[in-house]
């Protein structure tokens, strides 16, 4: 639900130079031999040679170089071909040329653990980790994922870019299934270094948190899922993945986030402040105290259900917004 910058995703690509240089010499490799392959057509043959001249940077391109060469491969097959059978037949072979699946198991849980997300870059209401599973040979954790990984230019539609980092999204299953190959708007990796503004929010309805109050049965909350509109071929969020639907079910999240602010009034939390000095350092300790969870939108891809708590505990004013 908000973009990262490509310096940090740049930081981490530096770690495993050396991985990348070895998977980017197996492709160049795998694509020579599987040009000449004879059962290839003229067209699935032009399709390799041009996935060749960019091999070098197939797997670190940027967002704008992606879709650069992006506009090389629109033009090869035409929307009837990819439905035939010989074009899945190629698109398969390519994805095993690029080896996409095995790094599925020997290189995206190392990297993406690295990256830091842990939590559905959609949703942001369920778990995307790495967990450590085994010691390698030189002693270094080996991670597994507890992901999915969508790809926003879809793999079956552009098998060329299935293995490019910077089109690989950390996602939970269920998002990754609604959203298949259709496209939405949010793009994850950005080049500006400071980003700290997501373009989604959810906001109490006027009058949910008096009804509450008075009633306090937590079906009373009401709340409202924006974001930014979005034009033909992409699709919204709520339509895709139905955000409202999802965080209807953590209406008591939103429950608890209005008793707080009952109890945490302005002198109240000074107080604490004030008495326990040594625990509360930091505004982002104490607020992470306040709300169960992180306070910064930066932080949102930490932790699940980050987005939601900030918008609420900022509306009730249980933590101030920027």
């Amino acid at each position: 639900m908000i973009a990262i910058p490509y310096d940090l995703v740049d930081a981490v690509i530096r770690n495993f130079d050396a991985d990348i240089l070895k998977f980017t010499t197996e492709i160049k490799t795998n694509l020579n031999i599987f040009k000449k392959d004879p059962s290839l057509n003229d067209k699935q043959k032009n399709y390799v040679e041009k996935l060749l001249s960019f091999s070098d940077k197939i797997i670190t391109a940027k967002p704008d170089e992606i879709l650069k060469y992006k506009s090389e491969f629109d033009g090869i097959f035409s929307d009837s071909e990819k439905a035939t059978d010989s074009y899945k037949t190629f698109k398969d072979l390519l994805l095993k040329k690029l080896a996409y699946s095995t790094r599925r198991s020997d290189f995206y849980p190392n990297y993406f653990y690295k990256i830091g997300i842990k939590s559905c870059v959609y949703c942001n209401s369920q778990l995307t980790v790495c967990i450590e599973e085994e010691k390698g040979a030189n002693e270094d954790p080996i991670y597994k994922a507890k992901f999915q990984v969508d790809h926003y230019l879809g793999k079956a539609e552009y098998p060329c870019f299935s293995v490019s980092l910077y089109n690989l999204y950390p996602v939970c299953g269920s998002c990754n299934n609604c959203k298949s190959s259709k496209r939405v708007s949010f793009i994850l990796y950005d080049e500006k270094k400071n980003i700290g503004v997501s373009p989604f929010s959810f906001e109490l309805e006027k009058g949910s948190v008096a009804t509450y109050l008075t009633s306090r049965k937590f079906a009373d909350i009401k709340f409202s899922f924006k974001e930014p509109l979005v034009t033909l071929p992409t699709e919204s969020f709520q339509g895709v993945f139905d955000i409202s639907g999802i965080y209807e079910t953590q209406k008591d999240l939103a429950e608890e986030l209005i008793i707080k602010a009952e109890i945490y009034t302005e002198s109240y939390k000074k107080e604490l402040k004030k008495q326990f000095p040594k625990l509360f350092k930091s505004t982002g300790i104490f607020n992470r105290f306040l709300i169960g969870n992180y306070s910064s939108e930066e932080d949102i891809h930490k932790r699940p259900m980050t987005k939601f708590t900030i918008d609420i505990a900022k509306q009730l004013g249980l933590i101030k917004g920027k």
